[in-house]
């Protein structure tokens, strides 16, 4: 794994650990997306 890899898992758990809220939806699609875009 590089470290680019670790930073974005690392960010996805962080976000997983937020309460959830309106915009914790969002949030999580945008990652989600961008974390599939660059592994593509």
């Amino acid at each position: 794994m590089s470290a680019n890899e670790v930073d974005r898992y690392r960010i996805a758990a962080r976000i997983e650990r937020l309460p959830l809220s309106a915009w914790h939806n969002k949030l999580r699609l945008i990652v989600g997306t961008s974390i599939r875009l660059a592994t593509t």
